[in-house]
C-alpha cells in the first residue's frame, strides 16, 4: 500500500490498538484521509482523536514518525480538540489517564 493511501497504517498500529483495548478502550480506525487522524478512541464515556506514529529509531531518526504536512494542516484547520500523538504504550497510558480524569469531572 502506498504511503499516501487513506488506509495506510503505521508499523505499531496493531500493537497500540491491542494495548488500548486491553486497557478497556474502544478503538476505531478512521480511513478518512486528507490528514485526518488515524483513530477514534473511547474510554469511560470520553471520546478523543489519536494519530499513531512509530517511536524514534535507535539512532533517533525521524523518518516515517513525524506528522505529514497534510496532518499538520488538518490540525490547524480543525475546530475541535487536537488529536493525541501516540507513539508508545506509555503515551497511551497518559492519554487514558487524561480521559479517565475528564470522565470523573464530567460525571461529578
Amino acid at each position: 500500500m502506498r504511503r499516501g493511501d487513506r488506509d495506510h497504517r503505521d508499523a505499531n498500529d496493531e500493537r497500540l490498538t491491542k494495548y488500548f483495548q486491553a486497557k478497556g478502550a474502544s478503538v476505531r480506525h478512521l480511513p478518512i484521509g486528507g490528514g485526518a487522524p488515524d483513530k477514534l478512541i473511547g474510554y469511560r464515556g470520553v471520546t478523543a482523536l489519536a494519530e499513531f506514529k512509530p517511536p524514534a529509531g535507535p539512532k533517533g531518526g525521524t523518518s516515517m514518525r513525524n506528522l505529514t504536512k497534510k496532518q499538520k494542516n488538518w490540525i490547524e484547520e480543525w475546530n475541535g480538540s487536537v488529536p493525541w500523538l501516540i507513539r508508545t504504550p506509555e503515551h497511551a497510558d497518559i492519554m487514558l489517564t487524561f480521559m479517565a480524569v475528564t470522565a470523573q469531572i464530567l460525571n461529578a
